[in-house]
């Protein structure tokens, strides 16, 4: 098939479209629905799994816990032990101590409560970030504890309105003067996204009692090291260190290493779930569309017989008339994906403000270049979902007996097929429903359970994991009643056959 045949073939489907503008519609509308579903997850489930993260080489950086011996719970570490495990493995190129914590900024509009990431100095060199203005903490300042800051750039965006001035000045955190020295990326974050500065602590062996296990650790592992080598190599040091600490180290008996992008989101697993069972649902439901679509296509054949059965009859072959009809169903799905990516930049920024700031993520929820490459990539493997068996089927007319019989009932579209696909949808719809139900009543039930504390700024993720899951279930509810509500649509065109 050549250039001009393609040609030929899509300038005769805009024809034939035109001519049939309730089918067309129909179709466009219902199709934007399912890909606009699809797109609109895929760009929540992008920054948290998909995207790179703003860290050099993020694939080489785990989170080092040590797992307590019997109850296999994880601590963290205390300075001592961290430069023991950096020191004795060949595994790790550079390691990192932090923990977070909470400051008072104040300001000419009042004091502020700001999260803080209270930091070894190597820890912009361990992630491989360079600040975006200024600079990062030099070694010195973590041994004095130096009353300097770096400032998130969206903190330096909102408080200071990006002046540039900023660094050099002075401003006072918990009433001690800082100087800010930098300002981070604007697509850094750790270890937590609510995090707006970064005050220099002593990580020295020295700065605290051994037994402390108050820092968590960020490692950098040696080049070509996987995971699994590094866990059992640092295992051996920790066995070393219980034998010569029994008291302190002995209390642990394996390190465990967690992939950084894992280790920042206290919800990694949960999210992989929910956002995974989303997705699954509005693949789904785009499945159910494409059903719909091809329904439709087969009952419009009826009206299709005469006109492929004179195009058979002047010399067309079957593979022509495949061709042309696969011709006319992706000029469709192009238009509905079209549409669909429009609904998805609107769904997103609706639901982007509600999705807590607690989950950390590689940027925003934006419809960016991968996103468009998986739109792209539905978009074109809907034709064969729901073109394809339509297009096998009238691609067999029978010239002679079609025009016979007057186009009464010519190519009829298979009564067994359209039943067929009704039924798998119906089957198919009601399990979407079910599961949608069930996560909304599952969910609310949650939120009503007595946790046994209160809720404060420290202890909320819970709160907004729960949250989260009713607006995925809310979320599969709306995208199945959309879906509903075009083949209502689609229903309505058949019965009064509005321009097929």
């Amino acid at each position: 098939m050549n250039l001009s045949e393609i040609r030929s073939d899509l300038r005769y489907a805009v024809r034939a479209l035109s001519g049939s503008r309730g089918y067309s519609a129909a179709v466009v509308l219902t199709l934007a629905v399912g890909i606009g579903a699809n797109t609109i997850v895929f760009s929540l489930v992008n920054p948290f799994f998909f995207r790179a993260l703003p860290f050099e080489d993020a694939d080489r950086l785990v989170q080092v816990r040590r797992v307590e011996d019997g109850t296999g719970e994880t601590q963290g570490l205390s300075p001592a032990i961290a430069a023991d495990l950096a020191t004795r493995a060949r595994v790790v190129e550079d390691l990192a101590l932090y923990r977070g914590g909470v400051v008072s900024l104040d300001g000419d509009d009042g004091p502020e409560r700001v999260d803080v990431g209270f930091v070894g100095t190597n820890i912009f060199a361990v992630l491989g970030v360079e600040a975006a203005l200024g600079r990062t903490f030099l070694p010195e300042e973590g041994e004095a504890e130096a009353p300097v800051v770096v400032v998130d750039h969206g903190l330096w965006q909102r408080r200071w309105g990006g002046d540039p001035e900023l660094v050099g000045r002075s401003v006072r955190i918990d009433g001690v003067a800082r100087t800010v020295i930098g300002v981070t990326p604007p697509a850094f974050d750790f270890p937590y996204r609510i995090i707006g500065m970064w005050i220099p602590v002593d990580t020295r062996p020295t700065a605290s009692a051994r037994a402390s296990s108050g820092f968590s650790a960020v490692l950098r592992l040696s080049e070509g090291t996987t995971v699994d080598e590094a866990e059992r190599e640092l295992g051996a040091v920790q066995s070393a260190l219980a034998r010569e600490w029994p008291d302190i180290d002995g209390r642990y008996d394996a390190i465990r290493l967690v992939p950084i992008r894992q280790a920042l989101n206290f919800a990694y697993e949960v999210l992989q779930v929910l956002l995974g069972g989303l997705w699954v649902g509005v693949a789904i439901v785009l499945l159910i569309a494409c059903a719909n679509v091809a329904g439709l296509t087969l009952a419009r054949a009826s009206r299709r017989g005469p006109e492929l059965a004179v195009r058979t009859a002047l010399g067309a072959g079957r593979g022509r008339i495949v061709a042309q009809l696969v011709s006319e169903s992706l000029l469709l799905a192009v238009t509905g994906g079209l549409l669909g990516t429009a609904l998805a930049y609107v769904g997103i920024r609706f639901i982007s403000p509600r999705i807590p700031d607690v989950f950390f993520r590689s940027g925003d929820f934006t419809v960016d270049v991968r996103v468009l490459a998986f739109t792209v990539l539905i978009t074109l493997g809907t034709p064969v979902a729901f073109g394809l068996l339509p297009a096998w089927r009238l691609g067999r007319v029978e010239p002679a007996s079609t025009l016979r019989a007057g186009g009464r009932g010519g190519g009829g579209g298979g009564l067994v097929g359209r039943r067929s696909l009704v039924a798998v949808e119906l089957a198919v719809a009601v399990v979407l429903v079910s599961a949608a139900g069930l996560t909304v009543r599952s969910t609310r039930a949650l939120e009503g359970v007595d946790t046994g504390y209160v809720q404060s700024h420290a202890s909320s993720n819970a709160h907004y994991a729960i949250s989260f899951m009713g607006m995925i279930g809310g979320s599969s509810g709306f995208y199945i009643s959309s879906d509903r509500v075009f083949m209502g649509v689609m229903k309505y065109f058949h019965r009064h056959s509005l321009a097929f």
